[in-house]
């Protein structure tokens, strides 16, 4: 699994506790460390046989929009999990140009998740499944259609929705 907006890590430890091997990324060098920290828990023995030290996340500092290097070459994931940054609803760095939570304005943004959703196909094994995880936002009263522009982005480059959930 690839989680590429790793945040704090939950996705990757999650996936660790399942026995299961995920590589998670960010933008962000305070989040990989952070992630880093996360994730270098003690594994109890009765948990050892799921929780193999080769399972243990990989976390790199890498950018989401132009995925490089010998772990994302063309169809190497059988599943891609992504937690966007919700358009101005946090803003996860003051000093990085990409970090797409910066993004000046909405166009940018849908053309950021464009690009995101272009190398999320790229790496993802035919046949095989994205999640994600995207909600609105609200600006003066008004809803900004964060979901709508992510889930076109997915879209237009090829990937098909299966379900939506929503609360």
């Amino acid at each position: 699994m690839l989680t590429n907006f790793l945040g704090r890590g939950t996705d990757v430890i999650e996936a660790f506790l399942l026995g299961r091997k995920a590589v998670g990324i960010d933008i962000n060098p305070m989040a990989v460390a952070l992630s880093q920290r996360n994730c270098t828990f003690a594994v109890p023995p009765e948990l050892q046989q799921v929780m193999r030290a080769d399972r243990r996340p990989t976390l790199i500092l890498a950018n989401a929009m132009r995925l490089q290097g010998a772990l994302f070459r063309n169809a190497s994931y059988d599943h891609v999990l992504s937690h966007p940054p919700y358009f101005r609803c946090i803003v996860y760095s003051s000093h990085l140009d990409e970090d797409i939570s910066r993004s000046p304005d909405f166009q940018k943004f849908g053309e950021q998740m464009s690009m995101v959703a272009k190398e999320t196909r790229r790496v993802l094994k035919p046949g095989k499944y994205c999640t994600l995880g995207i909600g609105d936002n609200r600006e003066h009263c008004f809803v900004i259609p964060v979901s709508f522009v992510t889930i076109n982005a997915y879209i237009q480059q090829g990937l098909q929705l299966s379900e939506l959930v929503s609360s």
